[in-house]
């Protein structure tokens, strides 16, 4: 399964500068010792699960409309750490890792868009005083613009997923993969509903598609 132009374009989205060597926190330094194998997919299996590992989860507070776009452009820059070993696999790795790795990149980005969510802080009084409720409202929209950027990797990523198992059912044989394979197309679903007012929806499957191939975007 070829997914080098998904690699290419998680790449250029991302526009990680860090090296994930020079990030290695020490209780995820474990998932680096590889013990001199050359196993293929035991390597790659190690790397997805010190990236798994490295991966921020945190989460900021945010009241003023203003600091929207620094908070998800840090969120967004803490995953820099990670994206390399990602997109090592997808280059690299086993097909059925690649396929790993596209259900990484797709979650990352899910769960960006999940935590930049949950630091609104609701107002106490959103309910009964009107300019509380219409402030709360102007960060949910705000917010909503800058995540288009995050949905559009994410639905990416599972879309890629989708079609490359749908060409070869072998790449979900086990039973943990096949679970993220249900839940990149549950996922995939839910974003193609809640970004219905993407400028450029018809655009994901095809493109998809090309990158499969390993034709540019």
């Amino acid at each position: 399964m070829d997914m080098k132009g998904l690699a290419v374009l998680v790449a250029l989205v991302a526009a990680f500068g860090a090296r994930i060597e020079s990030a290695a926190a020490g209780e995820c330094q474990t998932f680096r010792r590889l013990a001199g194998t050359t196993d293929a997919h035991q390597v790659a299996s190690q790397l997805l699960s010190f990236a798994s590992c490295m991966q921020d989860a945190s989460v900021e507070r945010v009241t003023d409309p203003d600091e929207l776009p620094a908070m998800v452009g840090r969120l967004t820059a803490r995953l820099a750490p990670v994206m390399p070993a990602y997109v090592r696999v997808l280059e690299r790795g086993p097909d059925q890792l690649q396929v790993r790795a596209a259900y990484f990149i797709g979650m990352a980005y899910v769960n960006l868009m999940v935590r930049a969510r949950s630091a609104i802080i609701r107002p106490a009084n959103v309910v009964v005083d009107e300019v509380a409720a219409a402030r709360d409202r102007e960060l949910h929209v705000r917010l909503e613009r800058l995540l288009f950027t995050p949905a559009r990797i994410a639905r990416l990523s599972f879309a890629v997923i989708d079609h490359a198992v749908t060409a070869d059912p072998r790449l979900a044989a086990d039973p943990v993969t096949a679970h993220m394979v249900q839940t990149a197309h549950a996922l995939g679903v839910l974003l193609q509903r809640d970004w219905s007012d993407d400028p450029f929806p018809d655009r994901h499957l095809p493109l998809a598609k090309q990158l499969l191939h390993g034709d540019p975007p």
